[in-house]
């Protein structure tokens, strides 16, 4: 039964696909507006050919009739074969240059919606990653951002149907409406039917959303380098296929299902419509036989006959492919729109001669969607130059802190003050000008050696001498002049001429990267866990030189790296529980001693 609020609610549905329409169609033309313009001016004349076409070869068939019974009046049937070869002449002309701004135009908007794809996810901040319904969009969005180009095409190549379908209707109905209610009560079913079956496409979509998560996760573990020594050493490639496997026949199996439904009603339909398309011939038979229209006529009005049932079959079709790709449609505008939670402050950081002073003030803190506190009414102040370690075991919150201090998150209460300022204020571009930040999950690029370290100061041009002293301090200078391209060599086994350094190395590189950004704050997550002892020992006893200046906030399980701290803070279930320096914490006898002991005796972590 059809009720008012079914009514309304595809009314909401029809709006919401013109609005996606609109949207699309915006999106894909003001990118090349020159060559869609064109694309679609010769898209128009290529459905203008049939029509030419039909007509000078219905008069080539009245004329020839004439011909025969009249060997002499041959003037009219010489002109239209001229003017048909001209028009078939003309007809690979406008094809040729509808290809030609068909692959450009396509070229065009597939370069720009890659763009603006790419630009979207360099805007996403840590959290959205970290938030599962994002990461629900972020891989809908991913897996199917190709339909915004198919789209486009499809509509730009909808004008041909349209043409042809107004031309067509213009023609037919100044013979006779009838023929244009037996072709729309033919074609109308179609249009239902796509719209029913493109809304149950996307919600197969929508609801394995998950299970096409995990499937692309699963199709990583057996593609992906990183993770190859693994799958092969533990045997895991039968169980990796096997699921992968099972993964995709689970989503498959519901869109075979669904053919399925989609063939046999296709069937049924496609009966129905040829009643009404033989009842239309005979309408125009009957013209014939009554005299009232010439054969030539009756090719010609066939052939309008045809056009009109393709183009409304096209038409349709596209109106329900439309409904279903308008989903996607409003879930890459959903994607496009995503708003950072975190406000960016206006306020400038300041001069200062070394390095702000930071301090946490009843900070209290939980990870969006979490009910656990990581950081409850958290108070430390890092004075101006100040060399500071953070241990603790995992789940303590030393990340928590980093993590909020680059501001990747905001604090539920409390203050962060730089310089007496709130960190919200201030201008993160600004702010990130002063970090020179190591996270245990640093970046490796596959550029070369002198790139990778000036990666970190893009501001300035790249300066080779301070990339040489910055990698002789993080130690990987060594190995780097044994390269066979030295600083140039390229750092990705996978490209021509290509090495790939061992984890150690890629840690120093990547804090030859840190140094080489030269900012007042260093920040340190786990920086030498993959560098033997006696490098890490010569890495730090120049830090500490390079570093006098500079607040350097270091996180390690090593006691051979924090030792020389000025202040140790010991962190226990998001507090401070112990702090000061090597020496005194040892003399307390508390939990830094206690692992210490533990780790004296060979144990690595505290």
């Amino acid at each position: 039964m059809i009720t008012k609020r079914k009514i309304l609610l595809k009314l909401s549905e029809s709006k919401k696909l013109i609005s996606s329409l609109v949207w699309i169609f915006k999106l894909g033309f003001f990118q090349n507006t020159y060559f869609n313009v064109g694309f679609l001016l010769f898209i128009s004349l290529t459905a203008l050919v049939p029509l030419t076409y039909s007509y000078f070869w219905a008069k080539i068939i009245d004329a020839l009739t004439n011909a025969a019974s009249n060997p002499l009046d041959t003037n009219s049937l010489y002109f239209y074969v001229g003017a048909f070869f001209m028009i078939v002449v003309l007809d690979k002309i406008i094809n040729s240059f509808t290809n030609y701004f068909e692959i450009i135009s396509h070229l065009r908007i597939s370069r720009n919606n890659s763009i603006i794809l790419a630009k979207k996810f360099s805007q996403l901040e840590l959290q959205a990653y970290e938030d599962p319904e994002v990461n629900k969009l972020i891989q809908k969005v991913d897996e199917n951002y190709f339909r915004a180009n198919s789209i486009i095409d499809k509509l730009f190549w909808s004008i041909y149907d349209f043409t042809s379908l107004i031309i067509s209707t213009v023609i037919l109905f100044s013979l006779s409406p009838i023929i244009l209610i037996l072709l729309l009560l033919g074609n109308i079913p179609t249009l239902v039917n796509q719209i029913a079956l493109g809304d149950k496409a996307w919600g197969i979509w929508d609801a394995e959303s998950t299970t096409r998560r995990e499937f692309w996760s699963t199709r990583a573990y057996l593609k992906e380098l990183s993770y190859f020594q693994e799958v092969r050493v533990h045997n895991l490639t039968n169980f990796l296929l096997n699921k992968f496997t099972y993964l995709n026949d689970k989503f498959l199996n519901k869109q075979l299902k669904l053919e399925k439904r989609r063939l046999f009603s296709e069937v049924l339909l496609g009966f129905l419509s040829s009643v009404f398309y033989i009842f239309s011939y005979a309408f125009l038979i009957y013209k014939v036989v009554g005299g009232i229209i010439t054969i030539g006529l009756f090719t010609f009005y066939s052939s309008r006959i045809e056009t009109v049932s393709r183009s409304l079959k096209s038409i349709f079709r596209f109106v329900g492919n439309m409904y279903e790709d308008s989903l996607f449609i409003s879930e890459y505008r959903q994607f496009l729109n995503l708003k950072s939670n975190l406000k960016n402050g206006t306020r400038l950081v300041g001069t200062f001669p070394n390095s702000p002073l930071i301090e946490f003030k009843n900070v209290w803190f939980k990870y969006p969607g979490t009910k656990t506190w990581v950081l409850r009414n958290f108070n430390f102040t890092m004075g101006v130059g100040e060399h500071i370690a953070i241990v603790g075991e995992n789940g303590a919150g030393k990340t928590t802190l980093i993590k909020l201090l680059l501001r990747s998150y905001d604090i539920d209460k409390g203050e962060i003050l730089i310089n007496n300022k709130s960190i919200k204020t201030l201008n993160r571009k600004d702010w990130f000008k002063y970090l020179s930040p190591l996270m245990q999950n640093f970046a490796t690029f596959h550029y070369d050696v002198k790139t990778n370290v000036a990666l970190s100061d893009l501001n300035k041009k790249v300066n080779f001498e301070k990339v040489v002293k910055s990698t002789k301090m993080s130690g990987a200078h060594e190995f780097v002049d044994k390269y066979p391209k030295k600083y140039k060599q390229l750092l990705r086994k996978s490209f021509p001429n290509g090495i790939d350094p061992s984890w150690g190395q890629w840690q120093k590189i990547a804090l030859a990267r840190s140094f080489y950004k030269d900012s007042p704050i260093l920040i340190l997550d786990e920086p030498t866990s993959a560098i033997d002892p006696k490098a890490e020992y010569e890495i730090f006893q120049k830090l500490f030189d390079f570093a006098k200046n500079k607040t350097v906030i270091i996180i390690s399980h090593r006691f051979s790296t924090v030792r020389n701290a000025d202040r140790i803070i010991v962190l226990d279930n998001g507090k401070i529980v112990e702090e000061g320096s090597h020496a005194q914490l040892i003399a307390k006898g508390g939990m830094y001693k206690e692992a210490y002991d533990l780790q004296k005796k060979g144990y690595e972590d505290i």
